[in-house]
């Protein structure tokens, strides 16, 4: 009997539990591909690492990021003759999770930036969260023209990223 009962609350259990929403598509939404139509192009295709997975992205960071709630990562190379920047969108578990991750990374003596909730720019990565969602977004030179290129790159994810939410809230 013992067992019958234990059967019927693991059962009653998995078929009530909340379903995981993610979905490859909806984080593939969030990438800036827009940036392909100013020559931009990406030479691989994304990534997308959960936490078994990011131990091969983030050699030795891994533990950092799901400590602080993560749950998924995509990840994207563009490039454009000499200039390559890399996207990285990190989805935390809720808001708040990525707001405790920004503020563990932000830098006092990093320029602010009013991207997202919350950002800060460095000579040649921009970093802010917005939600569930931290990007940061890396280039590997750090000239003016090179900021700008990742802060268009920040500035269509940014909207992405407003623009899915509002559609959620619609549903």
């Amino acid at each position: 009997m013992k067992k019958f009962i234990l059967l019927f609350f693991l059962i009653s259990f998995l078929a009530f539990s909340p379903k995981n929403s993610f979905s490859e598509e909806d984080l593939t939404k969030l990438l800036p591909d827009e940036m392909k139509s100013s020559g931009f192009q990406t030479p691989s295709k994304y990534g997308i690492y959960d936490d078994r997975s990011l131990y091969d992205y983030l050699d030795g960071g891994a533990p950092f990021y799901i400590d602080r709630g993560f749950s998924k990562l995509i990840n994207e190379e563009y490039s454009k003759g000499g200039d390559s920047v890399i996207v990285d969108i990190y989805m935390m578990k809720d808001e708040k999770s990525s707001a405790d991750l920004f503020k563990v990374l932000r830098r006092k003596e990093l320029k602010a930036l009013k991207l997202g909730k919350e950002g800060q720019e460095g000579e040649n990565q921009i970093e802010f969260f917005q939600n569930k969602y931290f990007v940061r977004i890396t280039a590997f030179k750090t000239d003016q023209k090179t900021k700008d290129i990742i802060k268009k790159f920040g500035e269509i994810t940014a909207k992405k990223i407003a623009d899915s939410l509002s559609k959620v809230k619609k549903k």
